[in-house]
């Protein structure tokens, strides 16, 4: 089953719409590779996500902006599971409409978390994505999708 790049970039779109978190890796100045899971939203391929100033992450972001993140849905069965592998950049937003926007999203998705703009030192950090592969057991076991962005 062939499928364009446009119809892979949707699937990882809603894949990210379909779930809540990811698995996001940075590297720190010493060069070790560290795991953080944070909640996120999207728009299109693009994953946002909220932290504060002084974490790990942020000082690890600022360092080198190169990042890797997975998703994956958790099957005991192989043949449903289904993931993402995504690289791409990240950046600190800056710009307030933007930063507004994603607010909202992340309102919109997890309305129980306390109002996102009343947090002293919030930091929304943007993924602009490089590379990324579409995994799809449900398709054929080892079925395999990469992409650029």
């Amino acid at each position: 089953m062939a499928s364009t790049n446009q119809e892979i970039f949707k699937k990882i779109s809603d894949f990210l719409q379909e779930h809540d978190k990811i698995t996001l890796a940075t590297v720190s100045k010493e060069g070790l590779p560290v795991a953080h899971t944070v909640s996120h939203v999207n728009d299109g391929p693009v994953v946002y996500f909220t932290t504060l100033s002084h974490t790990r992450k942020i000082a690890n972001i600022q360092f080198n902006p190169n990042i890797a993140y997975a998703i994956d849905d958790q099957s005991e069965d192989i043949k449903n599971v289904r993931g993402i592998q995504m690289q791409g950049k990240a950046e600190i937003i800056k710009n307030q409409g933007e930063m507004d926007k994603v607010l909202g999203l992340i309102n919109s998705k997890f309305p129980s978390l306390p109002r996102s703009v009343d947090t002293p030192n919030l930091v929304v950090v943007k993924i602009t994505p490089v590379k990324g592969m579409f995994l799809d057991n449900t398709i054929e076991v080892g079925y395999r999708k990469n992409v650029e962005f």
